[in-house]
Formats: C-alpha cells, sequence, structure tokens
C-alpha cells in the first residue's frame, strides 16, 4: 500500500479509532472507510489500542512491513502476546531497527525478552539494523540476567565478540559469567564477520579490545587467567602494539613484561 509514514506512524485521534471500530464492527470489511486494515492496525499499534488491533487481526489484516515497523517502534511484552500468536516472525529484520530481540534488549526489558526467547527468537540472528549480536549488546549494557538468559537460550559465547566487549566496557562480572560458561579467553570473534552485516570485525580478542581502551587492569586479569598477549588481529596487531599506538603506557609495560611479541 501506497502511505506516509508521517501517518501511519503516529497515534490516531479518539474520533478516528471510533468511527474505525464502528465499521470493523458492522460489516466483514472496512467498505465505508479509504483506509487499508493494515494501515488501521499500524495507528491502532501507535494509539495502544488493544480492542482496535484485534479487531484488525479479526478482520485479517496482512503483517506486512508497515505493520511489523510499527509493532517494533512500540516493542512492548504486551503486544508481542497478541502478535506472535497471530503469525508475527519473532527473528523479523525490522528495516532501520534491527530484530525484536535486540530491541527488548536495548529496552532493558527482561520480561520481553524471556517472551522472545521462549517463542524461538535466535540470539545468534544478526538483523542487517543491528551493530551487534544479542549477547553483546546485553554485555554492553552490563544486564547480567538478560544476558545468563541468552546464554541459557543458545547464545553462543565463542566466535561472536561477547568477551572483547566485556574487556572494552571494564565489565568484569560478565567476563566471569562468559568464563563459566565457557568462553574462549584468546576467542576472537570470528564468526562476526560472517554474521553481522553492520560491524566489521578485526577478529581481535579480549586482550586486544581491553589493550586498545587502555583498561590496565583489565590487562592484568586476562593476563593472569591465560591470555595470550602475542596474538595478532586481521590488521596484524598484537594487543602491545595497539596499547603503543594509542598511548597507553601503563598497560605498555605490562604487556613488554609478559614479553609480547614485536616485529
Amino acid at each position: 500500500m501506497t502511505e506516509d509514514w508521517k501517518v501511519i506512524w503516529s497515534p490516531a485521534s479518539a474520533e478516528e479509532r471510533a468511527y474505525w471500530k464502528s465499521i470493523l464492527n458492522d460489516a466483514a470489511a472496512p467498505k465505508g472507510s479509504t483506509d487499508s486494515v493494515e494501515h488501521i492496525l499500524c495507528r491502532a499499534i501507535f494509539s495502544r489500542d488493544i480492542e482496535l488491533i484485534q479487531l484488525c487481526l479479526s478482520h485479517g489484516a496482512k503483517l506486512d512491513c508497515w505493520v511489523h515497523e510499527s509493532i517494533g517502534l512500540n516493542c512492548t511484552l504486551e503486544l508481542m502476546r497478541i502478535f506472535i500468536p497471530a503469525g508475527l516472525d519473532v527473528n523479523y529484520n525490522v528495516d532501520r531497527l534491527g530484530g525484536y530481540l535486540t530491541l527488548a534488549i536495548r529496552g532493558e526489558d527482561s520480561k520481553l525478552v524471556k517472551y522472545l526467547l521462549e517463542q524461538g527468537a535466535d540470539p545468534n540472528r544478526n538483523p542487517m539494523g543491528d551493530r551487534h549480536p544479542a549477547l553483546s549488546l546485553a554485555v554492553l549494557d552490563n544486564q547480567i540476567e538478560m544476558a545468563e538468559m541468552l546464554i541459557q537460550h543458545g547464545a553462543r559465547v565463542n566466535g561472536m565478540g561477547a568477551l572483547g566487549m566485556a574487556a572494552k566496557h571494564h565489565r568484569f562480572n560478565m567476563m566471569e559469567l562468559l568464563f563459566r560458561h565457557g568462553a574462549d579467553i584468546n576467542d576472537n570473534a570470528k564468526e562476526l564477520r560472517r554474521s553481522c552485516v553492520v560491524l566489521r570485525s578485526k577478529e581481535r580478542t579480549a586482550l586486544h579490545e581491553a589493550a586498545s581502551e587502555g583498561n590496565a587492569d583489565v590487562v592484568t586479569y586476562l593476563l593472569e587467567r591465560g591470555a595470550k598477549p602475542d596474538v595478532h588481529d586481521l590488521n596484524g596487531q598484537t594487543p602491545l602494539m595497539l596499547a603503543q599506538t594509542n598511548g597507553h603506557r601503563e598497560v605498555v609495560e605490562i604487556l613488554a613484561t609478559k614479553q609480547a611479541y614485536v616485529p
């Protein structure tokens, strides 16, 4: 359907909603309205009008891209409990927004995250709008409960950059969680090159990320746990090289004592 997004992605007035309800309650299709059922559904979503939403669905409203994006822009547990049983693809790539699961994580809505996972949301799927996989987003936002939940539902602790994200942002609790679930301390997030459309992986280890940021305490912690200091990233850089380039003297001194490789 040809639509003006400024209109379709906006709440409807009480008068408009009452008019649409009268039409939908009175006939098999909204014959008295020039608006499609999908248009009405989108406006109902933005208006948080559950009665009108259910009326539209009962009249066969299609879950097209406009509807998907309307749901993504108003992503709540209440809406998902209506739309998923109605056939919503829980792993749909919402244009420019990403996936419903990562939207829920960014919104810090643990109940919605739990529901989506129970309904089949794939924590390793990386829709085009997302810069990071679900687990990395939970790590970034320091959402320990969500991270645990994602791992329990199959989120990969290796290959997708979660440990590097934790090291980069001083998330010691997250690093401990990831190690408890089998994270490889020398993992270089290699799978990101294939799975993440937006983010270009440099294949860096957690030690690379910590050294690049100048996180001396994290560098020490990782070395004590057995991190290899002479691993090269995709650009041929070691953690020591990154620390030197970024002027992190304390980190340079720590890595130098470990005889990190310098060509």
